[in-house]
């Protein structure tokens, strides 16, 4: 009878935690819902494909990036946006400048704040020039020995005057940069998944090479970089990345390509081939026939028949504690799988709290239906 008893408690933990574990992404796909809308109106309609050169640029030929490059940005129903952050670095060189990643503001500074863009880039994000001058054609064209125009971010203007040229690596390269600008503090670049304030970066052509420049490792990279951009698609089109843009990347002797793609909704179909409401609903109904179950193991869970009131309290905190350790147990474990499959944490502290909860009214509800059992069958058993 003990060892019935305790695999029905393991049984219904068990039930438990899936029913807790389930609400939880249910509520995390409501989330990613809520986000995709977000990003819907951020993007106006359109579907944006970021995507990422994964192979090292050095082993491949700098004319295969470029024969990919001149094919992403022709006119095949789709935008194609030259977009990378490349930091800069002043490794024997004082200035102030504002460190990559912790957006400090540092005198020679290991690696600068930068990003590199296409011209086109200017009239489809929000690059608002407050003082100076905006680039030209003939500045994403890199000639030998030619100094680099930039635009700075607004921190920048107290630092700096038009005109400034300082030097700087980019790539394993030196080159001189000219200041012709500053940007206004409502200037912003929207990428796939977020936004990039342009406050503390530098902002630098996204340049070709004239024929008279002699290939570096750094210039390979940078040509990789180049087919590193960004792919704006109606959302009435977007099987056009699969049918045109995706043969495209994996013909091209470059290497591999990975892509991310916002709004969040199209990347979860994208990853899972199934819609966030077609998984909200298929979860709705298994929460449903499993709480119908979690009610068959209570409604079938047997106490001892104790005739002392005081022992029955005990042996009910007993019961949720054993339902609260074996639940949570559970829970942290479908937790675990979760974040090394999918890299989703589900748990936190209160939700404990809510576990704790359940186990002591799941308990209730045992003696309510062992009540109303044992007044049916006529036992004189006083609970």
């Amino acid at each position: 009878m003990k060892t019935l008893k305790a695999i029905k408690l393991v049984l219904m933990s068990f039930v438990l935690a899936i029913i807790i574990f389930l609400i939880l992404c249910c509520d995390y796909l409501g989330t990613l819902l809520r986000i995709s809308q977000s990003e819907k109106n951020i993007n106006d309609g359109y579907v944006i494909y970021s995507i990422q050169h994964e192979d090292n640029p050095l082993d491949k030929d700098l004319e295969s990036f470029k024969e990919l490059h001149k094919l992403l940005i022709e006119d095949n129903g789709y935008k194609y946006f030259e977009i990378y952050k490349q930091y800069l670095e002043m490794p024997n060189q004082k200035g102030l400048f504002y460190e990559e990643g912790t957006g400090k503001l540092l005198d020679q500074c290991a690696g600068i704040s930068c990003i590199q863009i296409s011209e086109d880039m200017i009239d489809n994000c929000e690059i608002i020039i407050s003082d100076g001058t905006s680039f030209i054609s003939d500045d994403f064209i890199y000639k030998k020995n030619e100094v680099i125009p930039v635009l700075m971010g607004k921190e920048y203007s107290s630092l700096y005057c038009i005109g400034d040229i300082f030097e700087a690596e980019y790539l394993f390269d030196k080159y001189k940069f000219k200041i012709i600008g500053f940007l206004s503090d409502a200037s912003n670049i929207r990428m796939a998944s977020y936004n990039i304030i342009l406050d503390k970066y530098i902002v630098m052509p996204s340049f070709s090479i004239d024929a008279n420049v002699s290939i570096t490792d750094g210039l390979k990279i940078h040509y990789a970089n180049k087919t590193s951009g960004i792919i704006r698609l109606s959302e009435t089109n977007i099987n056009k990345f699969y049918t045109d843009i995706v043969p495209l990347l994996e013909n091209a002797k470059t290497g591999n390509y990975s892509w991310i793609v916002t709004p969040t909704e199209i990347q979860y179909k994208d990853m899972f081939n199934i819609s966030i409401n077609q998984s909200r609903a298929i979860i709705i109904i298994f929460i449903l026939l499993l709480i119908l179950g979690e009610i068959c193991l209570v409604y079938n869970f047997s106490y001892y028949k104790l005739v002392n009131l005081h022992l029955v309290c005990r042996q009910n905190v007993f019961y949720s504690i054993v339902l609260l350790v074996f639940t949570s147990i559970l829970c942290i474990f479908f937790n675990l799988v979760s974040i090394i499959i999918l890299g989703i944490n589900l748990i936190r502290n209160n939700h404990f709290v809510y576990i704790g909860l359940l186990s002591i009214v799941i308990v209730l509800l045992n003696n309510l239906f062992y009540k109303y059992r044992n007044k049916r069958n006529g036992s004189a058993v006083p609970f």
